[in-house]
C-alpha cells in the first residue's frame, strides 16, 4: 500500500476527475452516454467493477454527487457478474425509491448491457426488470427487450 493513502478510492477519484475535466456537463451534453469508457483509468475500473462495488454504492447514495456522477458510476458497473447484477439491480430500485438517484441511472442499469445482455432470460434478472420497467420504458419497448429481439439485433453484442 505504500504511495497510497488509506482512503484511496479509485472509483471515486476516477468519477471526480472526469467530472471536473468535463466542468460538470450533464451526462446528455456528451457525445455518448457510455463515453467515460474511453477514459482508461475507467476502462481498467469496468473491467474489475466487483472490486469497486461497494466504494459505487457510496457513490449512488451520496446525495452531494451529482446525477452526471452517479450515471457514469452505473456505467462502470455493468459488467458486474451476475449475482453482484442482481444485487445492484435491488440496490438502485432502492436508491431510486428513497430518491437518491434519477430515473437515467435507473433505465442505465435495467437497459440489457454488459453483463444483463447474457442473462435477459433468467428469471431473477426479468423480475426485477419488470418490477422497475413501468414508467421507464414504454410497455412496447418493456416487452421488445423480454422477447429477446433486442439481443438478435443489438449492435456489438455488448455495450
Amino acid at each position: 500500500m505504500l504511495g497510497r493513502s488509506p482512503c484511496h478510492r479509485p472509483l471515486t477519484e476516477v468519477i471526480s476527475q472526469y467530472f471536473q475535466e468535463t466542468h460538470g456537463a450533464d451526462w446528455q451534453e456528451e457525445i455518448h452516454s457510455l463515453i467515460i469508457l474511453e477514459v482508461p483509468a475507467a476502462q481498467t475500473l469496468a473491467r474489475q467493477p466487483q472490486a469497486h462495488y461497494c466504494e459505487a454504492l457510496g457513490l449512488l447514495e451520496n446525495p452531494q454527487r451529482a446525477p452526471t456522477e452517479k450515471f457514469h458510476t452505473a456505467v462502470l458497473m455493468l459488467s458486474l457478474p451476475i449475482g453482484y447484477y442482481l444485487d445492484f439491480m435491488d440496490r438502485i430500485h432502492q436508491l431510486y425509491q428513497r430518491g437518491l438517484i434519477d430515473q437515467s441511472v435507473l433505465s442505465m442499469v435495467l437497459f440489457p448491457r454488459g453483463t444483463a445482455l447474457n442473462y435477459w432470460w433468467l428469471p431473477q434478472w426479468r423480475s426485477r426488470f419488470q418490477r422497475d420497467a413501468p414508467g421507464v420504458f414504454s410497455e412496447a419497448a418493456a416487452q421488445y427487450i423480454l422477447s429477446g429481439e433486442h439481443w438478435v439485433d443489438y449492435p456489438g453484442k455488448g455495450f
